[in-house]
């Protein structure tokens, strides 16, 4: 099952004008302030859906297999293990 959100209409034109919300978003993600831009660009011309930013499909996935948000994310960063 396919699962793809997309970002509404206002949100993507808030985050076209409005770089300080831009740049929160970009360092939400961990990108560039111009990757989320670009990405704004193309949602708004094609319609895409976009997973940089909306991760949802992935949580619905581990939802829809029984998983709750708080058992998949943490804000700890994991023990790396070798």
């Amino acid at each position: 099952m396919l699962l793809s959100f997309y970002i509404k209409q206002e949100i993507l034109l808030k985050l076209k004008q409005d770089i300080p919300f831009r740049v929160g978003l970009a360092l939400a993600l961990g990108v560039t302030e111009r990757a989320v831009y670009d990405t704004i660009k193309k949602c708004m011309e094609n319609g895409l859906a976009n997973s940089s930013f909306t991760k949802k499909a992935a949580l619905k996935y581990f939802e829809n297999h029984g998983y709750t948000e708080e058992e998949v994310l943490t804000e700890e960063i994991p023990a790396i293990r070798s």
